[in-house]
């Protein structure tokens, strides 16, 4: 058990609050000899959260990406987005947000309804995602609805516990639950078999050697401004960004001729920022039809 929580607070820096769930589950439903070790795992939690995210990860991110930078409307620090009554109480009730929670459940079978007092455990990560200012985030959109995911599935352990306690089913029959995920999973997933397939997410051609010959001329410690398909291949650097978000003068900036763009980037503010880079005092350092590398402001 140890073990397993120590590897979960290292996957994902949000994910402290799964292990506290986990504490809490414990508490309720432990057996005597782990029971007893639940505060220590609600407080291990909250330790990796002070200590990694709060200050490890601020580090490592350079005050970039972080989790505290996209609450910043909340206390009226963004001018872009005013922090009002009614803007809160939009993001709180964001359609596509509340549809994923919807979606959940009901692939579950309503399960976690029979479970509400633990549903209560869902409101904490939902608010802390639909209120931060990053897109996709604050729509459940992609890895960001695993924080909901947890507390979800423990509402529904719940929920299938009172269950039978009410009336008994046959193996057979209890696999009927499975029947809603399947069918939503068919209609609204992006891989085949689904209806909504997208074949560009896995057709792509392997370019990674060819972006590797592009970029060889960045120094390691220089920070990068890349497309956002590419970012991922040059983050083990100090400072990447996603162009053309927070765009500074002192980086290299990564370019895709057939660029990946998904929610986080707007494509015409991209297109108008890679417009003005002939302008911006930048230099082009590489351009082999596929990929462009541009200097630094006055490199």
């Amino acid at each position: 058990m140890w073990v397993l929580c120590v590897l979960v607070l290292t996957c994902k820096e949000d994910q402290v609050f799964t292990v506290g769930v986990i504490g809490l589950l414990m508490r309720v439903y432990g057996a005597p000899s782990v029971k007893k070790h639940w505060r220590f795992i609600v407080y291990l939690a909250g330790a990796w959260f002070l200590i990694g995210t709060g200050i490890v990860q601020q580090h490592l991110r350079n005050g970039g990406y972080t989790d505290f930078v996209y609450y910043r409307w909340l206390f009226g620090i963004d001018p872009s987005r005013p922090a009002t009554v009614t803007t809160v109480l939009q993001a709180i009730l964001e359609p596509r947000a509340l549809l994923v929670v919807a979606g959940i459940i009901a692939a579950m079978g309503a399960l976690p309804l029979l479970g509400w007092r633990w549903l209560v455990l869902v409101i904490p990560p939902y608010l802390a995602n639909v209120l931060s200012g990053h897109d996709p985030q604050n729509v459940l959109h992609l890895h960001y609805v695993l924080l909901l995911l947890f507390p979800l599935i423990v509402a529904g352990g719940v929920g299938a516990r009172k269950l039978l306690q009410i009336r008994t089913y046959r193996p057979a029959a209890a696999l009927v639950v499975i029947v809603p995920a399947l069918l939503l999973a068919w209609g609204t997933g992006r891989f085949p078999p689904a209806l909504g397939q997208d074949p560009t997410l896995y057709s792509r051609p392997d370019s990674v050697a060819e972006l590797k010959v592009a970029t060889a001329m960045i120094p390691a410690d220089a920070p990068v401004s890349a497309d956002d398909g590419l970012a991922v291949w040059l983050a083990n650097r100090h400072t990447i960004n996603d162009f053309p978000d927070q765009l500074a003068p002192d980086c290299y900036v990564v370019l895709d001729h057939q660029p990946y763009i998904s929610g986080p980037t707007n494509p015409v503010w991209r297109q108008a920022e890679v417009d003005a880079l002939p302008t911006s005092g930048r230099r082009i350092l590489f351009d082999d039809g596929r990929f462009q590398v541009w200097s630094p402001v006055g490199g």
